[in-house]
């Protein structure tokens, strides 16, 4: 064998060694990824989002499961509407109309392009059925001014 060619053919020997450690490496790093992603539905199974386990629970009947999971959320993310949606109309299945107009008012006032299709529609029907019941139409969603100085007199005296 020619001596200028051994240097060459050791050079190709590791050569050869570095692509199946690299090629090693890869194998494992793809297979404890598909292990990872095999567990992946059983964890997405126990996190269902908020609307899921809302829808849920409405369709179940199960009202005031629901409003306890809505005041949660509703205190978690005040900003978001579909805890108000949610609450509206378990409050309004169980007959509970003034309740159900300050949640679907807080909708509007969240998402005003909820108005034609989801809130509008809804908020009539509980206006009407409030007004055969002699009670007052409008009901807004007040909140108190914080500016104001605190009052002297003590409840009570």
């Amino acid at each position: 064998m020619d001596a200028s060619v051994l240097p060459h053919l050791v050079m190709i020997k590791w050569a050869l060694v570095v692509i199946a450690a690299c090629l090693i490496v890869l194998t494992v790093g793809a297979f404890s990824v598909s292990w990872s992603l095999s567990a992946l539905p059983d964890l997405m199974k126990g996190r269902a989002s908020f609307a899921d386990q809302a829808k849920k629970l409405l369709d179940q009947g199960k009202l005031e499961e629901l409003i306890d999971l809505c005041r949660k959320h509703i205190d978690e993310f005040p900003g978001d509407a579909h805890g108000y949606w949610f609450k509206g109309q378990a409050d309004f299945r169980k007959g509970n109309l003034r309740h159900a107009l300050v949640s679907l008012r807080k909708v509007e006032e969240l998402q005003p392009d909820w108005d034609a299709v989801h809130t509008g529609p809804l908020i009539k029907v509980i206006e009407a059925r409030l007004a055969e019941g002699g009670e007052k139409r409008e009901l807004k969603v007040v909140t108190p001014e914080t500016d104001a100085p605190p009052s002297d007199k003590t409840p009570g005296r």
